[in-house]
Order: structure tokens, then C-alpha cells, then sequence
């Protein structure tokens, strides 16, 4: 990562002090799709809750710790925590109280605040204001494009950068280890990272780099140009596995699910959602295919008060992609 002075650092420092910032409380961490936000946030996570004796994120610092998807969040923060994580038996006032008690040991973890609903941004940004729960860490990821009347409230920016060259190789060889794949079939993607080829940008987001990987196992080595080839080879891969599991055999492309899917993605755009529900999708498409060919998760809500069987694009990035299919 990097913060706004393009100097490079490192996830276990984002919360160390700086020259404008003796305290950082409101810390954004921008990255683009695929990067790795929401394994970071929940690596944070993680690390809390089992008591890292290591502690090199130094989470433990926190009596109590809450990872937040904004995506599903509604209402105001204390609100959100009870929805997504605790029984209905706590009390909203108690929760308000302890949160408030313990001050700055309270991490509150916000992931995807471009994602956030448009019913919830006044709430969230109140408290990212400092106007509510003032002392307590707040850690939030986004896509770039924050307006500056948001990025204003945060004491500390940090840009997720991604692999270096590197990092790169090295997860190539994990993948081509753990896969038992020959080195011939990696030797293009790697000589594309190793000496600065149009791809090596693609190459710097994990999931870019996890598709060509399963690209290039997938078709004994393959050359990459440009990210919109990139999701389309990796549709077709994606078919061709469905349709020899689902057929025995690899037939031509569904274009029936692959349409369908497109015309839920449009409908998301348009509508700015990013969850759908099921029993809908049934109604109006009556085709079962589309929750087993890939595109799709299929969840119970976040909500620990009313969860309910959704369905959204795995990532956002597939969404913004698959209208092309429509």
C-alpha cells in the first residue's frame, strides 16, 4: 500500500502515527476491484479473533472489534452491528453504551463503502464525521472515485497498490505448486510480468492474476491482452466447465443462463443494487441454472434478526461485466 505521500506501507502499520495525525481514527483504504479490501478487512478480523500472539496488526490492542458489509448495512451504525452480528436479544441502548465506554478500544471494520446504500450514507457519515462514537477506530475500503466531501473525515488515505513483480511470480509458482501444472503452461504469463508487458497492470490485482493462472492451466498456456479478453475467456471457461458437468460433455456456450444473467446485472446497474432476492429471480427467469454455473452466490443475509435466501455477483467487477452477455 501507499499512503497520499506515495510512500509505501504496509497493512500492519495502517494504524501508525504520521506527521498530520498523532492518533489516526478514521482511516480509508482505497484499492481497485479485485485487489484484496475485503481480505484484508477480513484478515483483520481474523487475527482479532484468535488472539495472534504474534500480533504484528497489532489488533489486539481492541477490546471488541466489528467487520461491517456496507453493502447490506441500513439504518445507523449500532443498528448495522446488531443486524449483521448479534442476537436480538441485545439491547441497541447497551450496545450504544459499552461501545462508548470503551472508546478508542472498539475497531469498527467497513467494507465496501462504495457500496453503501443510499438510505445509509447520512448515518455513516455522521459517524465517520466524528459526531458519533468519536474515540472508537473506524477502518473502511472502497473503490477510487470517494468525492472529497468523504475523504475529508478520514486521518489517514492509503491506496492499495497490489502485487508487486515480485509478489507476482511468486503466486504463479504457489498456484503451479499447489496445482501439480507444469511450468511450460505459466511460461507466457510469468514472462509477461517479469518484463513489463500491457498486462503486468492486470497482473497487479489478485483476482486478474488468480484467472489467468486457472486461464493458463485451463488451455496448457495462454497469451493475455486486455482485462475485457481477460473476462471473456473467463466465461468461457466457466461454461464449458458447467456445461461438461451439467451434459458430460462440452457443449456450446448456454446462451439462455448467460442472457438471463445479463439481464439481472442491467437490472442491477440500473437500480444501483447489488442484492437480489431469490424467490424473485425465480419468478421472473424460472431458470434454475443461474445459481449453478458460476456467476451467482446464493446466501442467507447478513441480518442475524430476519436473514433471507440472496443472490449477488460474487464481485462487483462480474456484475459491471456480465450485461455484455444480455
Amino acid at each position: 500500500m501507499k499512503d497520499d505521500r506515495n510512500k509505501h506501507k504496509r497493512l500492519e502499520d495502517i494504524f501508525e502515527t504520521h506527521s498530520r495525525c498523532s492518533k489516526p481514527r478514521r482511516i480509508l483504504i482505497e484499492g481497485a476491484a479485485g485487489i484484496g479490501k475485503s481480505t484484508m478487512c477480513r484478515k483483520l478480523a481474523w487475527e482479532w479473533s484468535t488472539h495472534s500472539e504474534c500480533d504484528k496488526y497489532r489488533v489486539n490492542d481492541f477490546d471488541l472489534v466489528f467487520l461491517l458489509e456496507a453493502r447490506t448495512m441500513h439504518g445507523d451504525i449500532v443498528h448495522c452491528i446488531k443486524e449483521q452480528l448479534l442476537p436480538a436479544n441485545v439491547d441497541s441502548h447497551d450496545l450504544q453504551h459499552l461501545i462508548s465506554e470503551l472508546g478508542g478500544r472498539v475497531l469498527i471494520i467497513i467494507d465496501g463503502l462504495d457500496e453503501l446504500p443510499d438510505d445509509t450514507c447520512p448515518a455513516i457519515l455522521q459517524l465517520l464525521a466524528g459526531k458519533e462514537m468519536r474515540h472508537a477506530r473506524i477502518v473502511t475500503t472502497t473503490r477510487p472515485g470517494q468525492p472529497m466531501c468523504v475523504t475529508k473525515f478520514f486521518d489517514t488515505y492509503l491506496v492499495n497498490v497490489g502485487f508487486t513483480e515480485e509478489r507476482a511470480v511468486q503466486f504463479v509458482t504457489k498456484y503451479m505448486q499447489a496445482t501439480g501444472t507444469p511450468m511450460s503452461y505459466f511460461s507466457k504469463l510469468t514472462e509477461a510480468i517479469k518484463h513489463g508487458s500491457e498486462i503486468r497492470d492486470l497482473t497487479r490485482t489478485p483476482l486478474n492474476l488468480l484467472f489467468m493462472c486457472i486461464l493458463s492451466e485451463d488451455n496448457k498456456g495462454i497469451e493475455f491482452t486486455t482485462l475485457t479478453m481477460l473476462l471473456r475467456d473467463v466465461v468461457d471457461c466457466v461454461t464449458r466447465k458447467f456445461s461438461a458437468k451439467k451434459y458430460g460433455k462440452v457443449q456450446s456456450t448456454d446462451n439462455k443462463v448467460l442472457c438471463d444473467l445479463g439481464k439481472l446485472a442491467v437490472e442491477g446497474l440500473l437500480q444501483s443494487r447489488l442484492i437480489f432476492s431469490k424467490s424473485v429471480i425465480c419468478a421472473q427467469y424460472n431458470n434454475p441454472d443461474m445459481f449453478v454455473i458460476g456467476f451467482l452466490t446464493v446466501d442467507y443475509s447478513s441480518s442475524k434478526l430476519d436473514p433471507v435466501e440472496q443472490c449477488f455477483f460474487p464481485h462487483k467487477c462480474s456484475r459491471n461485466f456480465s450485461p455484455l452477455f444480455h
